[in-house]
C-alpha cells in the first residue's frame, strides 16, 4: 500500500513524507537518549515531543524551516511545563525540556 501511495504521488507530483520511519527513530533515539517513552500507551495519539517532531518535519520537507527564527513561544512554554513533559525519564530537566523544542526544526 505504501509503495502504490508513493507511486500514485510522485505521478502527480505530489510529495510524500515517510512520517512513520521519522517518528519511529525519533522514539527510539529520545528514548535512548534520554529515557523519555513516546508514544503513549496507545500508540495512536502524540505527545507533545511527538507533535513537535511532526511539525518540524512537514515545516523542512516544504522547505520552511530557515523561516523559523525564534522558537521563543515554545521555549516558554517546556520551561513552565518541563516537570510534566519528561514522559518516564528519571533524567529529565528542564533545559532538555527547553532543549527538545529544537525538533521544530525538522
Amino acid at each position: 500500500m505504501n509503495q502504490a501511495t508513493q507511486a500514485a504521488a510522485a505521478a502527480q507530483g505530489v510529495r510524500v513524507i515517510d512520517m512513520n520511519t521519522i517518528i519511529t527513530a525519533f522514539w527510539n533515539s529520545v528514548l535512548a537518549a534520554d529515557g523519555v517513552v513516546l508514544p503513549q500507551p496507545d500508540n495512536i495519539y502524540l505527545r507533545v515531543w511527538d507533535q513537535m517532531k511532526r511539525a518540524g518535519a512537514v515545516l523542512a520537507s516544504c522547505g520552511l524551516t530557515p523561516a523559523i527564527v525564534n522558537r521563543a513561544s515554545l521555549t516558554q512554554i517546556a520551561s513552565d511545563s518541563w516537570g510534566q513533559r519528561g514522559y518516564g525519564s528519571v533524567s529529565w530537566s528542564q533545559a532538555k525540556a527547553v532543549g527538545y523544542c529544537a525538533e521544530i526544526l525538522g
